[in-house]
Formats: structure tokens, C-alpha cells, sequence
């Protein structure tokens, strides 16, 4: 009954009935209730005019005007305008408090329905997983893949990665099939192809094995790039040279041309280079030993450091398949010489 009786007493007390002894009866049962006064005050401070038309029965009132005369403290008699002032300000506050609770959670819905579906792989694991719409991924190690179950193939198909995946979609013209990645976004409506874009790399790769994507990136979104069959496309944020580009007279000030290079796959023992690490084998040709040590990392669970960062940039081509951390840095050492220090899972190159 306490809460009552706190709700009727600030209704008095904001409309300047409450006795002497009322206000010292509010302010106790606030400081020693459950309810903060500044809630109360700011839910009294709001304006009526504001409020929606609300027709509440006679019966309603009868019990809220019994309930108040029981609990009031006895004092000389209050003209009926007053006490009804009274009664329609306690129900402006509950109109309020009913309000505010509906709009929280029209604005906020579950952490269920907002929290999207993240699938993630550790170093050295590579995982299959098949979404909800029946397009398949299958995800190499150190990788993230974040997507909303709720509408997933009915109203939408879009994900999240981060790190490197092959995809198989489900050929859906109606709802397109598109890839966010940190810097590109890849769409397709039905194929398969490989996508590569880790965090810490200044690259996103995508090979194309059947069906046709369109890239795009953040930094020019009506820029488009098609991919065919048998292509693969690097884009990189720095520091490479760009293909010319037809249409650069037309561009929009201050946007550059996307930079990036378009090759044929590659394949070695019937292997599709960008691919086989889902056979459980790495190959890389001619590139940066920086890049080549984000996909060692992952390969052999290490983290890879670098005493000279010039270092990054030389270059190294080999095939991995079942040597060691060891064996792989040896065989690194014939194309160009460097120092190496293994301490337990972490590796130091320098020259």
C-alpha cells in the first residue's frame, strides 16, 4: 500500500493539497521506498495537454476515489473540484507509466531478435555450416561469420565476414545473396567463389569458380566490378597500381578509382590455389611474406612477429600441405635469408 499512497500524496503535493504533516509523510516513505523521487517528479512534470483522450468507467473512479479517502491522513474537508484535480492527475501517471513502458519495447526489441548468429573458427579449424536459406559456407580458420536468422531467405540475405570462406549460394533472383566485408561488399544471386578478407590484411580477394558476383566498395558503392568464372579479383585500400578506369572523366570529385587487379585461377595438381586450403593444403605465389604470415598463423595456431618490418614486403611463392612450422620456414629461407626464433607459440623473424 505504500506505492499507493506515495502516488496519491505527490498527486496532492503537485497540486498544493498536501498538509504539512502529508509532505512529511511523502517524504518519508520516499526516502525509505523502493521508488526514486526524481522518477516520480518527472512523470508529475509532464504536461496533460499532451495526453490521449481516455474514458475510464464510473466504477473505475468510485474504487480510486474509495481507495484515496481510506488512506487519506483526516483533515478538513476538500472542495470535490479539488479531489478530482487530484484523481486526474494520478491518472495522467498512469497513462504515463504506461505509456513509457509500451514504448520501450516497441523501441527495443529482445536481444534475441537484434543479437545476429556469429560463427566463428578458431586458428587451424576449418568449419562447413549450411544457413537457413540452403546456401552452404565453409570457413577457414581464424574467421567470422555474422548473420540475422529472423527473415534470413525470405525478406533478406546478407552477411558478415571477416577472415576467409568458400560459398556455395542458392540461385534466388528475387533475393540477392550479398557479402559485407570490412571494405567490399560482394553480391550474387547464385554461384560459388572464395572470399578472402582478414582484418589485418590491405587486401580483399575474391575467386570465382561458377555464376557471376558484383563488387562493390565503401569507398565508391556505385562503382561496380564483375567478376566471370575463373577469375580473381584482388582489391587493395593502398598501394596498388590501379587499372585504368573508362569512365574516371565521369567520376564524382574527390572519389578515387578503385584500385585493383583482375587474373585467371590458378591450379596446381588439379587444385585450385585459392582453394585448397579446404583440402587441408596452402598455397601462395608471390606474395608479401606480411600476407604469407597472416595465413601461417592460422595454419599453425602461432603468433608471428617481425623485428624488421621491411621484411613484409619481400615476396615468397611454396605449396604447404603436411610439413611442419619448421620445414615451412626453411623452405621460406631458400627464397630469401632470414632469422627466425620459435618461443612456444609465438614466432620472431628478422634478418
Amino acid at each position: 500500500m505504500s506505492s499507493n499512497r506515495i502516488w496519491v500524496l505527490m498527486a496532492k503535493k503537485d497540486n498544493g493539497e498536501a498538509s504539512v504533516s502529508e509532505l512529511e509523510e511523502l517524504e518519508e516513505l520516499l526516502r525509505t521506498g523502493d521508488m526514486h523521487p526524481a522518477v516520480v517528479e518527472t512523470l508529475l512534470a509532464s504536461p496533460l495537454h499532451s495526453l490521449p483522450e481516455c474514458k475510464v468507467p464510473d466504477a473505475v473512479w468510485n474504487r480510486i476515489e474509495t481507495t484515496i479517502e481510506e488512506e487519506e491522513v483526516p483533515q478538513a474537508p476538500t472542495p470535490r473540484i479539488h479531489r478530482f484535480s487530484t484523481l486526474w492527475r494520478v491518472a495522467a501517471i498512469l497513462v504515463l507509466v504506461t505509456g513509457a513502458v509500451l514504448f520501450y519495447i516497441t523501441r527495443h526489441p529482445s536481444a534475441e531478435q537484434e543479437s545476429p548468429e556469429q560463427i566463428v573458427t578458431q586458428a587451424a579449424d576449418i568449419r562447413y555450416m549450411q544457413l537457413p536459406d540452403g546456401s552452404t559456407v565453409k570457413m577457414n580458420g581464424k574467421s567470422r561469420l555474422s548473420f540475422t536468422q529472423q527473415g534470413f531467405g525470405k525478406t533478406t540475405r546478407e552477411v558478415v565476414l571477416e577472415g576467409e570462406a568458400f560459398f556455395d549460394v542458392v540461385k534466388n533472383e528475387t533475393i540477392p545473396f550479398i557479402i559485407h566485408t570490412s571494405s567490399v561488399a560482394i553480391r550474387v544471386k547464385g554461384t560459388s567463389f572464395n572470399v578472402k578478407a582478414y582484418p589485418d590484411q590491405n587486401t580483399v580477394e575474391a575467386a570465382l569458380v561458377s555464376g557471376i558476383i558484383e563488387l562493390s566498395t565503401k569507398q565508391d558503392p556505385e562503382r561496380k566490378i564483375l567478376l566471370k568464372p575463373n577469375e580473381k579479383i584482388i582489391i587493395r585500400k593502398d598501394g596498388f597500381p590501379a587499372i585504368p578506369v573508362p569512365d574516371t572523366a565521369s567520376r564524382k570529385p574527390g572519389i578515387q578509382p578503385i584500385e585493383y587487379t583482375i587474373s585467371e585461377l590458378k591450379t596446381h595438381s588439379n587444385l585450385l590455389s585459392d582453394t585448397a586450403w579446404m583440402c587441408n593444403r596452402l598455397e601462395f605465389d608471390n606474395e608479401k611474406l606480411g600476407d604469407v604470415a597472416t595465413r601461417l598463423e592460422g595454419w599453425f595456431n602461432v603468433a608471428i612477429h617481425f623485428r624488421d618490418e621491411k621484411l613484409k614486403d619481400k615476396r615468397f611463392s611454396g605449396i604447404l600441405e603436411k610439413e611442419t612450422l619448421e620445414q615451412t620456414l626453411r623452405a621460406l629461407q631458400l627464397s630469401y635469408r632470414f632469422d627466425y626464433e620459435i618461443q612456444g607459440d609465438q614466432l620472431i623473424i628478422g634478418k
